[in-house]
């Protein structure tokens, strides 16, 4: 993505509060770049909201704008970027080059041997810093969340979690197009792009965790982008008395922008120019991998819309 295209992208992303984030932004950049938790973090004290929202899936998957939708409640506060980039208590899904791709490191998203107290308390502090004054909610929305949600539910108190689900042949054709493998990923692969079947397995994996840990968990509910964007605001509301805010804070204009809180958001599924993006071989070789699943989310095989 050219930096016009970053830089538009951001403006639309946080329409109503662009100078502050990206202000926000640029300090959470040397926050993250000289990992400053590790000399401020243990001077904090963890913060303690009512309840805890928890965000997983599979990359590209609209999250992203779900998690500022839902944090744009005045009742919400959320992270400045992915939690897991902000702390040590997590490990790094795609260390060795696999960007987008923890499934090639899903060895170490085991937790269950981790003491999950412990894990949440380190967690809490590094991010104590970050979280608005005054909300009830706290929503954190990293990706690989959904490697480990029962970990998670056992650390911190009335945790909810939110499953996000998308057509895996839009999904695979996002992170190809978004995502480069490097260092060791990239000698493994001999390229420098991922397969797209090899994407395959990575929505096909991330998917799978989330079908086997939704019963393990206590609060959990799950979203498809394609409901998400055909209808925004049942969806939010929905999901604003899921994590027990007030649901009626989101309106919606008359030239069909939506506002909550400060913030104004507009939205539409994206899902025809993804598969215009992907040629007969590409939908070939992701059928062999991901249709079997794709049926059994309730998507047409092929990703026929």
């Amino acid at each position: 993505m050219s930096l016009p295209q970053r830089i538009r992208a951001f403006v639309q992303r946080n329409r109503g509060a662009v100078l502050r984030n990206a202000w926000q932004q640029a300090v959470v950049r040397v926050w993250v770049r000289y990992r400053l938790w590790r000399v401020i973090g243990p001077l904090m004290k963890p913060r303690e909201p009512e309840s805890w929202v928890f965000m997983g899936g599979c990359y590209n998957s609209g999250t992203t704008i779900l998690r500022e939708m839902i944090g744009a409640h005045p009742e919400v506060a959320s992270l400045p970027r992915e939690g897991v980039e902000m702390t040590d208590a997590f490990p790094d899904l795609e260390a060795d080059g696999w960007v987008r791709m923890w499934f090639r490191d899903a060895a170490r998203s085991d937790l269950s041997h981790k003491d999950p107290v412990a894990l949440a308390r380190r967690a809490k502090r590094d991010w104590s810093p970050w979280w608005r004054r005054g909300a009830r909610v706290f929503i954190e929305k990293s990706i690989v969340h959904g490697a480990w949600m029962p970990t998670l539910d056992a650390g911190f108190p009335n945790a909810h979690f939110i499953g996000v689900i998308r057509n895996g042949y839009c999904v695979c054709e996002g992170i190809r197009r978004r995502a480069r493998p490097y260092g060791a990923a990239r000698e493994i692969l001999g390229r420098d792009e991922y397969p797209i079947d090899e994407v395959g397995r990575q929505w096909v994996f991330a998917n799978q965790v989330l079908m086997r840990d939704k019963s393990r968990v206590r609060n959990y509910r799950e979203v498809h982008y394609e409901d998400f964007t055909a209808r925004p605001v049942e969806t939010l509301r929905a999901l604003f008395a899921f994590i027990g805010v007030d649901p009626d804070a989101v309106t919606t204009e008359p030239d069909g922008t939506i506002v909550i809180g400060a913030r104004q958001f507009r939205i539409r599924n994206q899902n025809a120019e993804s598969l215009a993006r992907l040629n007969d071989d590409d939908r070939v070789a992701l059928g062999a991998v991901i249709d079997p699943l794709m049926k059994q989310l309730g998507y047409q095989e092929g990703g026929r819309s």
